[in-house]
């Protein structure tokens, strides 16, 4: 496992205060960016030096935390790693085979390819 990789599982501390995580969260983040410069790896920005391309996946996880459960099982403290990724791998699951949408013609995005590409 990459040491950027170690770091950003560290970051995941099952049961801990938010408010913990997030006076944590600047040090990590300054970590991990000294490590991957370390490893000669290069930060993805925009042509400005923005982080405009990371809106697609800001979107993604705003649309798996609105719709889980997740702001429930915050209840009960954070979720660990293993907790959060099976949550996203169902909502991926849900979003693509079950998940009607009225842009796709009311089918999933499954079907809509399936009927797209025949």
């Amino acid at each position: 496992m990459c040491k950027v990789t170690k770091i950003a599982r560290s970051s995941f501390h099952y049961g801990k205060k938010s408010e913990a995580l997030w006076k944590e969260k600047d040090a990590v983040v300054l970590e991990a960016i000294k490590q991957a410069q370390e490893l000669n790896l290069v930060q993805s920005m925009s042509r400005k030096g923005n982080c405009w391309d990371n809106a697609c996946m800001e979107r993604f996880f705003g649309t798996v935390k609105s719709e889980t459960n997740y702001y429930d099982t915050l209840k009960n403290g954070l979720l660990s790693y293993k907790e959060m990724e099976q949550m996203i791998l169902e909502f991926i699951e849900y979003y693509n085979n079950r998940r009607i949408q009225k842009k796709l013609n009311w089918m999933t995005p499954v079907e809509f390819r399936s009927k797209r590409c025949y």
